[in-house]
Parts: structure tokens; sequence; C-alpha cells
């Protein structure tokens, strides 16, 4: 990653901006993937959510969690978690410039597409599961609205962050697993530019599948 203006005599403007573009990348992407294999294990240990998965759907929880934990770096020893905690989470205030430089060389943009796409595409097998409960700000200050199984939206009061009555019911328009889609879409869109070479990562498009065949990323990576 080039720098935008002229390095300065002692190369910290550049390396400055340097940091400050891998910090926009490897931090939410680094949430992300923690995010993602929290998700799985979660799906994974609710057996209560496991009768409206498809037939077989827990036994591939495993394999797609091993997946990207082997195509995304993202432990403490691998090259984006170590780009976010020296970045930003446990920053080392003796991590030199050079230091800095070095580890940017070593990570080009295209792999860090990769690392965006692959995450995206987990994320885009999870949302094929009816694994969720979704809640948002109610009608009113004293309400909530929470919706165990879509569409229907339940509206509850609340006293003291406590429910106690059902004050009606909505019928969802668009799934909240439909709404987060659409986000997957942008940030795939946008995260185009940063692949300089080919790469089979890479996400060419958005296609439906299957109930059946969910797991793609096992497949497709």
């Amino acid at each position: 990653m080039s720098a935008l203006v002229p390095q300065s005599r002692f190369g910290l403007t550049s390396w400055y901006i340097n940091t400050h573009r891998v910090i926009e990348i490897a931090v939410p992407m680094h949430s992300l993937c923690v995010g993602l294999v929290d998700l799985i294990n979660i799906i994974q240990s609710d057996t209560q959510v496991h009768s409206r998965l498809p037939s077989g759907a827990t036994s591939l929880l495993n394999p797609l969690r091993s997946r990207m934990v082997t195509l995304v770096p993202f432990d403490r020893n691998g090259k984006l978690g170590i780009l976010r905690n020296k970045l930003v989470a446990h920053y080392d205030k003796d991590f030199l410039p050079s230091e800095m430089r070095h580890l940017d060389s070593q990570t080009d943009p295209t792999e860090m597409g990769e690392w965006i796409h692959i995450s995206l595409s987990v994320l885009c097998d999870l949302l094929k599961l009816d694994a969720y409960m979704w809640t948002a700000v109610g009608p009113r200050p004293d309400t909530s609205i929470v919706m165990c199984q879509e569409p229907v939206m339940t509206v509850f009061r609340r006293e003291e962050e406590r429910l106690v009555e059902i004050e009606g019911f909505y019928a969802s328009k668009m799934s909240p697993r439909k709404m987060v889609f659409v986000h997957i879409e942008k940030v795939s869109k946008l995260s185009q530019k940063l692949f300089e070479r080919h790469s089979r990562y890479r996400i060419g498009g958005f296609t439906p599948d299957s109930p059946q065949d969910w797991a793609r990323t096992l497949s497709t990576t």
C-alpha cells in the first residue's frame, strides 16, 4: 500500500497514512471473523433451533468454522491478528515504523480482499439458516419488538427491562436476513477494488442456493 503524500525525512508521514489505511480494513474485518466464529458456536450449542435447520446442517458447522479459520489468519499469531493487535487493540509502543512497513509490505490488497470475501461467503451461508431471534425498538419507549420466527414480530411492553405483556403483532415485509444481505452486497462491491490479481476467493456475484446446499463456502473455497 503506497503512501498518499511524499514520505517525510523520517518516514513518519507515509507510515501514518499506511497505518490508517490498514486499520480501516483490518480492525472491522477481525471483529467480523471473531463474530462469525461466535455465531457458529452459538448455533451449534443452541439445540432448540436445530429442528429448524436443514437435515445434517449441524454436522457442517465444524468444517465451516475450520475452513474460515484456515483461510483467514485472524488468530493472535496470524497476519490479520497481528495487524489488528499491533495497531489498535494492544498497541505496541515499541512497534517501529520500519516494522510497520515490513508487515504492511507482506500484506497486499488482493490478500485483504480475499479475507473480506471469504468472511462474507461464510456469513452468507449462515444467513441461510433459520436460527435467529431478532429484536428492535418498539413503537413506544416502553415497548420492544421481538421476532422469534419470521415473519411474525411481537410487540412487548416492558417494565424495568422485563417483558411483561404482549401488546400486538406485526408481519415483517422484509426478512432481517435480507437486510443484512443488502449490506453484504455493498461491501462485496466496494471491496472489488482491492483485487489487483486473479483470485479464486473473489466473489463474482450472488445466486440463490438450495436450502439443503447451504454451506457453499465448503465447495467454493
